[in-house]
């Protein structure tokens, strides 16, 4: 897993759909997802995806807007350390971690996900969103 990176082409469907509803969720726990959330999640998904199109980049938000569901039932796919790693990865690279709120549902989400200490640190060292 090190060093770890995220290559959407390299996923399956299922798991670019979780990764992607997983920027969604973080960028929800401050209870609402703004045009600068969903600019911040467009920015990393061009970031993973660069051979998408902006178009399809939407229309991937879109989708998971659409398919929001609870948190405990979005991470129940998530069954080994690589799955975690995506889905932790994605999240830090959908919201502002200078918000509170933000760093709360990341500490949160790395301890739901049960993330080795030192691969979480490793993730935020590399998927820092830009504010």
């Amino acid at each position: 897993l090190y060093p770890f990176a995220v290559d959407l082409r390299r996923l399956d469907a299922a798991q670019s759909g979780l990764v992607v509803d997983a920027m969604l969720a973080a960028a929800q726990a401050d209870g609402t997802v703004d045009g600068r959330e969903r600019e911040r999640i467009a920015a990393a998904l061009a970031r993973i995806a660069p051979e998408a199109s902006p178009e399809a980049h939407t229309a991937a938000i879109d989708a998971a807007v659409a398919r929001r569901r609870p948190l405990g039932e979005l991470l129940a796919p998530v069954r080994d350390v690589r799955t975690a790693a995506l889905v932790y990865a994605g999240s830090l690279m959908a919201v502002d971690q200078r918000s509170r709120v933000n760093r709360a549902y990341l500490r949160y989400l790395a301890a739901r996900l049960a993330l080795p200490e030192d691969l979480r640190a490793s993730l935020e060292r590399r998927y820092r969103s830009s504010a």
